[in-house]
């Protein structure tokens, strides 16, 4: 029954993207249940919906294997397997101009977007149509939950040797790079509940599917040779040597490869108290580098591709390609004249009644012929056809999308008389009520909102307004009449994803308990880093490396409730610019200097990090299957359990149960030592310098942001004031902040040189929540009047207050860094040490909910108190603290610093 409904998409889809597409030879495949297609060419515009001025040179979908076993759905898998998946694109700046070719590309990305409209438009109109009861609104989410279950069920995919590159010898003059991405292997497959691959029959109430990722990559080759011009075969044999991980050691890579696995478990006929999504990942580690020269190409590519996307509209004026200025100084000032001729033109001739007539007339007739032919099930005739097409390649999308929606009211009306006309004929041809009944229904309920959600869906047209014949992307004709499901199609759809009408209405989250999961999610990252590297093809050096252990992610969701909670373990940031540092941690966790207090805790850890890393393949190891066909669980799980004490926890919630606020974050952070090195300071800001040429650019941003927030101010009269309270989010908010301890060497390269420390102690921030009842007795009194006292309180609540609190801030000045880090833990002031002793700070904070207050209320609010200071003070102090300014300011001067030789 399905057979012309999934030839229709796979038409509909891959005619938008390939050439030499068969479709005779796939509907036949189709109807056979078994389909292979090789050696389909990608089109050269196939990236156009990416809106960038790319083109693809050579691309090539090897394989599609799609396996349907029409005769028995429900017992076996629909097997879908892609590979060789090889795409070379190229820049389109400089090529020649075809004025003609780039209208029709332009033409076809603005039809495929109003497609994609009037599709997202028509499937709300179906389900509103279809939905008259609250009953029917639950009917239709269950079979949604249901049809998307049964897909997850049944749905085997497998993603095999996917390697796109992108060469460009246009951005940088100097160099052609390369940027590509690879992947070895994406696949979803069924499992039992050990987690062996198999498929299940009869999987029970609970559906197990595992998810692998092998080999994902990003590479970003700078001075490399171009892979155009190559012969079929050898372009074959250059991106599968890409994919291979031996390969990679020979690429500049950005991602380095990565591996991951996901379990996920659906529970098909959950109870209440059960979770119904339990999906778990796992990936090894995401390790970016990016090297100085990478970094330069980042820029020259970001900045071409906007150059050329400015420039997009004067490219019909300008010098064929090669024709410099003084080649031909002459056509180089046509084309400024040109260009700003039309600019001129265009913004004199739309304050013209000419152009006022020719919108009015243009909109007029777009929207009568519109309405025609959606009335008319797409049916014009030539004159009117051609006047429209006309229009569709003159006008723009933004025009178009608002003149369908004039035309909407009178394309309903005019189908309404239709239908009752129709009903009308029925009736009296039959002399009874049932047609007539069924004829007005017009299909309600699910089964008619399936119908036309199904037809709508694969054409992307209503039910009403369908041609017996559409165009796929490659300009194929194919019939419709397929993707139509009568009443018998619709309930042989049913028994498929085993969808019961009458146990739908008891399906839906209203009707759940407020504490039930329906999803769980965790992933896990065992290591993440950034290295920023410096002469990578002579000495490979690491500038600076950032790091931390063990992200876990965990999401729960609930029927009216999400929940986040995220947790990191040790961060670190490496000095790479001096390889004789006495620190070459420049930031760390506090607590990774209690480890020889600790050994056998830090041992545990190390062990179990080296137990992974020393894997074959990391995570990989772990992804292959045995000879039996079982999964091994990853150990990652247990290092989760070991580090009980994270560096960063985040909790968030959404609409939390008991209902005190609109949204809860917690933050909980631990101390991190933070060591103060000028010149890797002014390394990395060097490194990270933009070219002067951004600098108009970042100018010209700052200017138009600052121009848009200095709108016009209104003041706000107490109906806006209360009803900014009424609709205003409350936020619960906790921090407790282990704030970070600044250390200061006076020379990088000796262990007993003086070092100035600030400990910033500890931050505490909770949030002043205001209660309900007061904010009740405001809103009884809407229609009284306020006293000034009342007024007053009105608008202090206009203000979100928090509770800021800074504990034991500390400077210290000592001999070495372990002279004043056991001052800090001793917890006592010492004079010949400390020059501030722990202070005490208390802050009340408040935020103006309002976007735009009147004069007299201030946007922040800010008043605090310091109890005690004590400061002891001497001239070796001061003459350190002085220098510790200057090392600071060192790095932010503006003249030049030779670095090559801290490198060495």
């Amino acid at each position: 029954m399905f057979e012309g409904v999934v030839a229709t998409i796979l038409n509909r889809f891959l005619g938008n993207y390939v050439t030499n597409l068969e479709t005779t030879q796939l509907k036949l495949g189709i109807w056979q249940g078994d389909v292979k297609l090789e050696k389909l060419r990608l089109k050269t515009d196939a990236l156009d919906k990416l809106r960038l001025p790319v083109d693809i040179k050579e691309g090539w979908l090897g394989t599609l294997t799609i396996s349907i076993p029409w005769s028995n759905l429900k017992g076996e898998p629909v097997r879908i397997h892609i590979d060789n998946v090889y795409v070379l694109a190229t820049p389109r700046f400089q090529e020649n101009f075809d004025p003609e070719r780039e209208d029709e590309r332009e033409y076809k990305r603005k039809m495929q977007h109003l497609e994609n409209d009037d599709l997202l438009r028509q499937q709300q109109l179906l389900k509103k149509k279809g939905a008259t009861s609250a009953g029917e609104e639950k009917k239709q989410a269950s079979f949604t939950e249901q049809l998307v279950t049964k897909i997850v069920d049944n749905l085997q995919i497998v993603i095999e040797n996917i390697h796109v590159r992108y060469e460009d010898h246009i951005s940088n003059p100097d160099h052609m790079f390369a940027v590509g991405a690879t992947l070895s292997e994406l696949s979803a497959v069924s499992t039992d509940e050990e987690w062996r691959q198999t498929f299940l029959h009869d999987s029970g109430s609970v559906i197990h599917k595992l998810l692998k990722l092998a080999q994902l990559s990003v590479y970003w080759d700078t001075e490399c040779q171009s892979m155009q011009g190559l012969s079929h075969d050898e372009l074959v044999t250059k991106f599968t040597q890409g994919i291979n991980s031996e390969e990679h050691r020979c690429r500049q890579s950005i991602l380095l490869p990565v591996v991951g696995l996901g379990k996920l478990t659906m529970n098909k006929r959950p109870s209440p108290e059960d979770i119904r999504t339990m999906v778990k990942f796992e990936f090894d580690q995401l390790a970016f580098e990016l090297d100085d020269k990478q970094y330069e190409d980042v820029l020259l590519l970001t900045t071409a591709f906007d150059y050329a996307m400015r420039q997009r509209r004067y490219r019909k004026h300008r010098p064929p390609p090669g024709v410099r200025p003084k080649d031909d100084p002459r056509a180089w000032m046509l084309f400024a004249i040109r260009s700003v001729y039309d600019e001129v033109h265009e913004h004199n001739y739309r304050k013209t009644w000419a152009y006022r007539k020719k919108r009015r007339e243009e909109r007029q007739l777009y929207i009568r012929l519109y309405t025609a032919s959606n009335v008319n099930h797409g049916t014009l005739c030539d004159a009117d056809a051609k006047a429209l097409d006309l229009l569709h390649h003159s006008l723009s999308y933004e025009d178009i999308r608002q003149y369908r929606a004039q035309a909407e009211p009178t394309i309903r009306k005019q189908q309404y008389l239709i239908r009752k006309r129709e009903t009308e004929v029925n009736k009296a041809k039959t002399g009874g009520a049932a047609v007539a009944d069924n004829a007005t229904a017009g299909g309600t309920g699910v089964t008619g909102w399936v119908g036309g959600w199904v037809s709508s869906w694969v054409t992307g047209a209503p039910a009403q307004s369908q041609d017996t014949s559409k165009k796929s992307g490659n300009g194929v004709e194919f019939e419709d009449d397929s993707a139509q499901l009568s009443e018998k199609q619709v309930q042989e759809l049913y028994d498929a994803i085993e969808f019961n009408e009458d146990d739908a209405d008891n399906a839906t989250d209203d009707d759940l308990p407020k504490e039930t999961i329906k999803l769980a999610a965790t992933a896990i990252l065992r290591s993440g880093s950034l290295k920023l590297k410096v002469d990578r093809k002579t000495r490979d050096h690491t500038l600076m490396g950032f790091m931390f252990n063990i992200l876990k992610i965990d999401l729960l969701q609930r029927p009216q409730n999400l929940s986040v909670d995220v947790s990191m373990h040790r961060f670190e940031v490496v000095d790479g610019t001096l390889p004789s540092t006495q620190y070459p941690r420049m930031i760390y966790v506090q607590s990774d200097d209690d480890c020889d207090s600790d050994a056998s805790t830090c041992e545990d850890e190390e062990s179990v990090f080296m137990a992974v890393a020393a894997a074959p393949g990391g995570l990989g190891a772990h992804i292959n299957q045995g000879e039996d066909g079982s999964t091994d669980a990853s150990p990652m799980l247990d290092i989760g359990r070991k580090l009980k004490d994270p560096f960063l926890q985040v909790h968030f919630e959404q609409d939390p149960l008991d209902a005190h606020a609109d949204s809860v974050i917690n933050v909980k952070v631990k101390s991190l030592n933070v060591i103060y090195h000028p010149v890797a300071v002014k390394a990395i800001m060097d490194y990270f310098k933009p070219p002067s040429s951004a600098s108009a650019e970042s100018i010209h941003a700052l200017i138009a942001a600052a121009s848009k927030s200095m709108a016009g101010f209104r003041d706000q009269t107490r109906a806006g004031l209360e009803y900014a309270l009424a609709k205003h989010k409350t936020v619960d908010v906790k921090v407790d902040f282990d704030a970070p301890v600044f250390v200061i060497p006076q020379n990088m390269l000796d262990p007993n040189s003086e070092v100035v420390v600030l400990d910033t102690g500890y931050l505490t921030i909770e949030s002043q929540l205001v209660d309900n009842a007061t904010t009740e007795r405001i809103c009884q009194k809407h229609d009284q009047a306020l006293s000034d006292d009342e007024m007053k309180e009105l608008e202090s609540l206009m203000y979100d207050h928090f509770d800021m609190k800074l504990h034991s801030t500390q400077l210290l000045v000592g001999k070495d860094l372990a002279t004043c880090m056991r001052a800090l833990r001793n917890g006592e002031a010492d004079q010949k040490i400390h020059v501030v002793d722990k202070i005490e700070l208390n802050f009340d904070l408040g935020l103006c909910i309002l976007s735009e207050p009147p004069l007299h209320m201030p946007k922040v609010t800010i008043d605090g108190s310091l109890p005690s200071l004590q400061v002891y003070f001497s001239d070796r102090k001061y003459k350190a603290l002085m220098s510790s300014i200057d090392l600071i300011l060192e790095a932010i001067e503006d003249e030049d610093v030779d670095l090559t030789q801290q490198y060495e």
